[in-house]
């Protein structure tokens, strides 16, 4: 019963034309003309790469991005001594993209909380992967809206 559920709900999906909607073969591909990101170093870094990669000469969207981001770090909570125990890690882009003739602005912002760690590399190494967590959700929902502008 089990492998006849498992077979039946793939010969639906693939008939019906179901794709991921952030796969990472997905067809949006835009012809970024201008990209200028500015803001946390590290986290326009990883959103100026990801924005590259996407980019394709061949696409008809033609489009110029600005991007202007900030991240922070903050303590959450402390302990009896005024140790951080948590911190909340913030992260913000305001996109202002240019497609013709119109300007459309898009800002995003994601929180997550982080807990003290020991160890400082290893704290460092998470607020690395929440960053790129942060832009790869910044991104996605970039080419989301942008999917949506004829």
């Amino acid at each position: 019963m089990k492998t006849l559920s498992i077979i039946l709900l793939t010969f639906i999906l693939f008939s019906c034309g179901y794709t991921p909607m952030f796969s990472s073969n997905s067809q949006t591909r835009i012809n970024v003309e201008e990209l200028i990101v500015t803001g946390d170093r590290e986290l326009s870094n990883l959103i100026k790469n990801k924005i590259e990669r996407l980019n394709s000469e061949s696409s008809t969207k033609k489009v110029s991005i600005t991007a202007n981001t900030s991240y922070s770090k903050e303590s959450q909570t402390k302990d009896k001594l005024g140790n951080t125990t948590q911190y909340k890690l913030n992260a913000s882009v305001n996109f202002i993209v240019k497609t013709n003739g119109s300007t459309i602005e898009i800002n995003l912002n994601k929180k997550s909380s982080m807990n003290n760690l020991n160890d400082e590399f290893e704290e460092k190494n998470y607020e690395k992967s929440a960053k790129d967590q942060f832009s790869s959700i910044f991104v996605n929902q970039l080419m989301l809206n942008l999917s949506r502008i004829e």
